[in-house]
């Protein structure tokens, strides 16, 4: 087994973990998330609960800083292609 070397170690890889190791990657610090099980990556995988998940409008800022607000628009939009913003997201 080989040693890491990590500034953060983060314990969960659910919304919270995995968003919070986004910002410290994203910020220059060494990340490393552990999770007991392994992660659902495809809508049809066992364990698939597809729940949504709702940010608060000061989430967005916090998450366009780690990189992730793009993505997470456009996956959101493409699941809910009915849902029409009255105004751009994009700043």
């Amino acid at each position: 087994m080989e040693r890491t070397s990590t500034d953060i170690l983060i314990a969960g890889g659910g919304v919270a973990g995995l968003t919070a190791a986004a910002a410290f990657g994203t910020a220059g610090f060494r990340v490393v998330i552990v999770d007991p099980t392994p992660p659902i990556t495809t809508d049809d995988a066992a364990g698939s609960d597809l729940r949504t998940t709702a940010f608060l409008q000061p989430a967005q800022q916090f998450l366009e800083a780690a990189g992730l607000w793009q993505s997470l628009w456009r996956r959101g939009y493409a699941h809910h292609r009915h849902y029409r913003p009255s105004a751009p997201l994009d700043r």
